[in-house]
């Protein structure tokens, strides 16, 4: 039963120790800001407000203004917008797409909903629907 034991010992720390390393690994995953600004031109004289939800609470924004949020990298983050009688669902940040980026932005455009992680090269996710 003692040369069990001592066998067995080993096998248990090294195994505790091999959990341990990883859960710190995962501890240390850097967190990711996503930002989502309103890039529509303001018409006169009626100044459109765009309401955006990504957080479960709306955020009322004018063109040019913008809001962001940080989480880590495993949440996924469906984003719902209306603006004048249209709305659209785009996804802001998802873990697999955006794995290796600490800023993910979001832009809201008459045309769409658009993705950067540099704010130079945008790639359009989806579209405004009535």
């Amino acid at each position: 039963m003692a040369v069990a034991c001592r066998q067995i010992l080993p096998i248990i720390i090294l195994t505790l120790c091999l959990m341990c390393n990883n859960m710190i690994v995962e501890g240390n995953e850097p967190l990711v800001t996503v930002h989502v600004s309103i890039d529509m031109p303001a018409p006169s004289p009626c100044l459109y407000v765009t309401w955006v939800n990504c957080t479960g609470t709306w955020y009322k924004l004018t063109p040019g203004e913008e809001f962001h949020f940080t989480d880590d990298r495993t949440s996924r983050y469906v984003c719902h917008a209306m603006w004048r009688d249209k709305e659209g669902i785009w996804l802001a940040f998802e873990s697999v797409r955006d794995r290796n980026h600490t800023k993910v932005f979001s832009s809201l455009r008459e045309d769409g909903f658009f993705l950067s992680y540099d704010q130079s090269n945008w790639s359009k996710l989806s579209e405004w629907h009535v």
